[in-house]
């Protein structure tokens, strides 16, 4: 029976490159069949979403799922598979850190340099609010009196954001800023970071159709930083608009829909209303 390789390149020999994302994603350096599992379908998914267009996801996870229908009845796969790679009107759900998980974080004695650039970058986008593609390009002459100003690489709106004397202390350690990290890596190193923090709360998420269930840093990502930015202003009462331009989105309906995941804090008297009915 051939490999998952050998299967790939034989139907789609010129996207060859759609299983190095895979790789990339889970951080493997060879794609086997059991390698296939829910957890893994849906970081590839993820990491898809953040790299490529929509309708670019749309087509390279239906190739995936074409090679995997094809075997399978030959290898044991995991039944979900086809609800996770159907990406096409599928809302997922993410995790978020809240300020005393991303305080861990910053006081975490990182154990090698690269953990020292993933933390910082990671703390940035957690207190900055800006996409990786811009925390690895900031530099001190970002910093213009008490804000950070930057201008997204992906929607070319300036963005400016309260200085915080977190954000004021990584951008000024630069060498271990704006060095680059793969996306894999830098995945594979937040988790690790995630779980020497003891960020380890049983979580269940609805991820690409299907329900998974894990530990909270099994899920940790790049992305999460940015999220976490999101949920935590929006849980002290910023609204959505005043996030929205912080986060240089072009559409507030982005930063409602992909970045507000958290439950919302209701107020007391918003409250009395569940407490009446005894």
């Amino acid at each position: 029976m051939n490999t998952l390789i050998e299967a790939f390149e034989s139907k789609y020999p010129r996207y060859a490159k759609i299983l190095k994302d895979f790789e990339k994603a889970n951080g493997l350096e060879v794609s086997n069949w059991e390698d296939i599992t829910k957890l893994s379908l849906s970081k590839f998914v993820d990491y898809m979403e953040d790299n490529y267009a929509p309708s670019s996801v749309r087509t390279y996870c239906a190739m995936f799922k074409a090679v995997l229908s094809l075997y399978s009845d030959e290898v044991e796969l995991p039944k979900d598979y086809a609800k996770i790679l159907s990406v096409k009107g599928c809302v997922s759900e993410g995790i978020w850190l809240n300020d005393e998980e991303i305080e861990r974080i910053i006081k975490y004695d990182p154990k090698s340099p690269i953990e020292r650039i993933v933390r910082n970058q990671f703390v940035l986008e957690a207190t900055v609010g800006a996409r990786h593609s811009d925390i690895i390009k900031m530099t001190k002459e970002n910093i213009v009196g008490d804000s950070i100003v930057y201008v997204s690489q992906k929607t070319k709106i300036k963005a400016t954001i309260p200085l915080s004397p977190v954000a004021a202390r990584f951008l000024d350690d630069m060498e271990f800023v704006t060095k680059t990290v793969c996306p894999n890596t830098f995945n594979t190193y937040i988790k690790q970071i995630c779980r020497n923090c003891g960020i380890n709360q049983k979580v269940k998420l609805f991820r690409h159709g299907v329900d998974m269930e894990g530990e909270k840093w099994e899920f940790a990502t790049s992305h999460v930083g940015r999220k976490s930015f999101a949920c935590n202003l929006y849980n002290r009462g910023v609204d959505i608009l005043s996030i929205s331009k912080m986060m240089g989105h072009s559409d507030i309906s982005i930063t409602a829909s992909r970045y507000i995941i958290c439950p919302p804090r209701l107020s007391d008297k918003a409250l009395e209303y569940f407490k009446q009915f005894i």
